[in-house]
């Protein structure tokens, strides 16, 4: 962050009746992403919230009526209590996680919500589908261990007389964590469901058949998974162990049988990038995903793969895209890819034809994210702005026209000021054309001198975009402290092309520099 002195020179602006607070940005709701009910009429959502009275977090599931907006609160809004991770057992019957334990609830009035499954170690990522009554879940576990031997090899740990541990493998740590022996894997049990009680089977690993690493520190690693409609088969994302794991890029595809009677089976062998956001087509048939294809390389572009399970065909559409993707979803004629994906700064619904590879661009500012088809004209997102925290609108996939659904912030804002973003666009390195954002400080008034916040991004190869951050990088708490708030998506930022993504590769010190002293000088002249 650097701090200058500017003259404003624009117009005043109006006001509420005061700037945001630090501890009213750390309280402001935010809502999960929408999960559609079977019969594509109702939406789970979890608000979540930080109380400084308490010190505490809170997160509290609501449903919300898709065509008529009305909303009903399902469990406890109170300081301390949380759950995560909702399900749709049934149009009528509805499950999420707390502390790890699956739960189950009757979606009526003053209905009370029992434990499904209590595993003896924590689980993440539930997923079910009623047709296999299978429930698929993502569990960190010892080798070749099932979860109650676990629990046994975690005490033996725990009751060491040392900590000592030899790394063999430059991948020791992981941003804040060590490596352990403890990885994701990927698990599968069946839910007996009868009117009295409600059982969990036997689980079953299915990563465990993956070929054997010599090193179990560095072992496979199972982080994403996606389950057919059908619950016959899973198709998961795997970092594959190698000799010197920091400098290696690649997650693999690997599609599976729900059964564990045979071993994974790799689908993206012919690729070394990253892989990431698989998504089954509605009739199960077909499996997307995004890749990477330049190994070692993670700003490289997502391309969109397609996989049809019969044939072991793969293909990859709109190959042509400069822009990059960064999540799938299928209509539910399976004919249309629905995507985020960055552009100038944005992140837009962006829909793109399977046959032909065409795109369409479905909202036009801010920034969207966890679309998700709401029957066969409508989509469920969730829609923030830079002075706009999240909320959950519903897109008309016929008209084009959106609306919103929510307002989880309405009360706790409505007489706080938060300042909209100014685009402009200035010439910068190599002459190129370089995109900014400026927010007036709280207060404004056009013959006043303020001081300059410059927030400069990280990465590099990333974007500052035009959406609400959770984060310390909020513009408008710098607005609102009396600053210009200016951020400049210097040259190496992406949602602008792979182009000027890839141009700051051998060039990390200057290109960006020379950006964000002309980019400064315009905003002071």
């Amino acid at each position: 962050i650097w701090a200058l002195c500017c003259y404003a020179v624009d117009g005043n602006i109006a006001q509420a009746n005061q700037p945001l607070s630090i501890s009213m940005f750390h309280s402001l709701n935010r809502v999960s992403t929408p999960v559609i009910s079977p019969n594509q009429k109702l939406a789970l959502f979890v608000t979540s919230y930080y109380s400084q009275d308490t010190n505490k977090s809170a997160a509290y599931l609501s449903c919300i009526d898709i065509a008529s907006g009305n909303i009903v609160q399902l469990t406890e809004n109170r300081p301390g209590t949380s759950l995560s991770n909702p399900i749709w057992f049934d149009d009528n019957t509805f499950g999420f996680l707390r502390h790890g334990e699956l739960y189950k609830q009757e979606l009526r009035p003053g209905a009370i919500a029992t434990v499904v499954f209590n595993p003896p170690i924590a689980i993440t990522s539930v997923s079910y589908r009623a047709n296999s009554g299978l429930i698929s879940f993502i569990a960190s576990v010892y080798p070749n261990s099932t979860l109650e031997e676990c629990v046994a090899l975690k005490h033996a740990d725990s009751t060491k007389s040392d900590s000592a541990q030899v790394y063999d493998n430059l991948w020791a740590r992981h941003w804040n964590e060590w490596m352990t022996l403890e990885k994701p894997n990927l698990f599968v049990a069946p839910l007996n469901i009868s009117e009295q009680v409600w059982r969990v089977g036997p689980e079953i690993n299915l990563s465990a058949a993956l070929p054997r690493c010599p090193d179990a520190l560095t072992r496979w690693h199972i982080d994403d998974y996606t389950i057919s409609p059908s619950g016959s088969s899973v198709a998961f994302l795997a970092r594959p162990p190698v000799e010197n794991m920091t400098w290696s890029t690649s997650v693999h595809v690997y599609l599976a049988s729900t059964t564990g009677s045979s071993r994974p089976h790799l689908i993206t062998q012919h690729t070394n990038g990253q892989a990431s956001a698989p998504v089954f087509s509605s009739d199960g048939r077909r499996l997307a995903w995004l890749q990477m294809e330049t190994p070692g390389y993670e700003a490289d572009t997502n391309r969109i793969y397609i996989h049809t399970i019969a044939t072991r065909e793969t293909i990859s559409i709109a190959h042509d895209w400069e822009l990059s993707p960064h999540s799938l979803v299928w209509s539910k004629d399976d004919r249309t890819l629905y995507s985020i994906t960055g552009k100038r700064g944005r992140n837009l619904v962006i829909a793109v034809d399977v046959a032909t590879g065409h795109r369409q661009e479905l909202t036009t500012s801010g920034s969207a994210g966890s679309v998700r088809p709401a029957g066969n004209q409508a989509a469920l997102y969730i829609y923030s702005n830079v002075d706009q925290p999240g909320d959950i609108h519903m897109l008309d996939l016929v008209s084009g026209k959106s609306k919103q659904l929510t307002e989880v912030n309405k009360e706790k804002l409505k007489d706080v000021h938060l300042s909209p973003a100014e685009e402009f666009w200035f010439n910068g390195a190599k002459g190129d054309k370089v995109h900014g954002w400026l927010l007036r400080p709280y207060g404004f008034e056009r013959r006043k001198k303020y001081p300059i916040a410059l927030l400069i991004h990280g990465g590099p190869q990333q974007a500052s975009v035009q959406g609400f951050m959770h984060s310390q990088w909020n513009p408008n708490m710098y607005a609102s402290a009396g600053f210009v708030t200016v951020v400049i998506n210097f040259h190496g930022s992406s949602t602008y092309g792979q182009n000027f993504t890839d141009s700051i590769r051998h060039r990390w010190g200057d290109y960006p520099y020379v950006d964000i002293m002309r980019g400064i000088d315009y905003v002071t002249s």
